[in-house]
């Protein structure tokens, strides 16, 4: 008899999500205006922030976002900007300006919002990314509250 083979499975309590960086010298909140007016969203600056903690300094750096929470496609987006506080969000990545984040996307198609990002006037370039690509992927968990 041939003997079976043990699979271990690993249980991954983080959600994947999808990435798009965005290079644009706009201001946060008028690129989310933009972005609100080009596609019909309704992004709102949170009254909470995002906390990362630095591994280097051992402090925990903040960041103000932007946020759609889908109510009825539950499609959550999140709009950052890379640089605050002198310190980037993704030390991988210092060159982009913003940081787009999709939760539970049910209903874009990434390679063709990417294109209309990079068509937009005032977006000078949007590239797509991996959650699993970065180190931090585990901090970007946002509190959603839904009113």
């Amino acid at each position: 008899m041939k003997k079976g083979t043990k699979l271990m499975l690993l249980e991954d309590d983080q959600e994947p999500f999808d990435l798009i960086g965005i290079c644009s010298g706009l201001s946060d909140y008028r690129l989310a205006w933009n972005l609100n007016k080009a596609f019909g969203w309704a992004f709102e600056h949170s009254d909470t922030t995002l906390k990362i903690p630095n591994k280097k300094s051992g402090t925990v750096l903040e960041f103000s976002f932007y946020q759609q929470l889908g109510l009825e496609d539950y499609t959550n987006l999140y709009l950052v900007k890379n640089k605050q506080q002198g310190k980037p969000l993704l030390e991988d990545l210092p060159q982009l300006d913003y940081v787009l984040i999709i939760k539970n996307n049910l209903v874009l198609d990434l390679d063709e919002l990417v294109g209309l990002l990079r068509q937009h006037e005032q977006i000078i370039a949007a590239y797509r990314y991996d959650s699993s690509a970065f180190s931090i992927s585990e901090y970007l968990q946002f509190e959603e509250t839904y009113e």
